[in-house]
């Protein structure tokens, strides 16, 4: 019997962008850029999957727009807000499968992979394992500590804001 590692989670996260399309654009090109977590070419039997979903996410009353002007779009129905009501976010779901490959170099490599991920988008939740079986032993390792992935963002000096300074947000 062969080893086989296996990655499975979700990853929910809120990339910049003014308008849900640009938002979903700038998530698919970051995503597209990442690194490799299937170094292998030639093998079939290896796979790392990611699939991308838009959920509405209410946050509530807020007086301003996403460039920070102040709205005066206030609209009061039975003592509720509805002005810019809604945020969205992303909610990316890991998938990945590999023979033959131990679950250090499996970690190692979906580290740089998150790492890099979390510097160009806002991660505002995540959970993930791994786990590694063979015959009958099972070593499993969970990722859930978002926070640290959270700051790994730069709110300050942002990529997206060397590119469309019309566009920066503060959160």
């Amino acid at each position: 019997m062969g080893i086989w590692t296996n990655i499975r989670g979700t990853i929910y996260c809120s990339p910049a962008g003014a308008t849900p399309e640009e938002q979903e654009y700038i998530l698919k090109t970051v995503l597209r850029h990442l690194p490799k977590v299937n170094p292998y070419k030639t093998r079939r039997d290896n796979m790392f999957e990611t699939y991308m979903n838009r959920i509405d996410q209410p946050q509530g009353f807020r007086s301003w727009d996403e460039f920070g002007n102040d709205s005066n779009l206030t609209d009061y129905d039975d003592y509720c807000y509805k002005a810019f009501g809604c945020d969205y976010s992303f909610v990316i779901t890991l998938y990945g499968m590999y023979r033959s490959d131990n679950q250090s170099d499996v970690l190692k490599r979906f580290e740089k992979w998150l790492c890099r991920f979390s510097k160009r988008v806002l991660v505002d939740y995540l959970s993930i394992d791994i786990w590694e079986s063979c015959g009958e032993s099972n070593n499993k390792i969970s990722i859930s500590k978002w926070e640290a992935y959270h700051d790994m963002y730069d709110f300050e000096t942002n990529w997206i804001d060397k590119i469309r300074p019309a566009y920066s947000f503060n959160r």
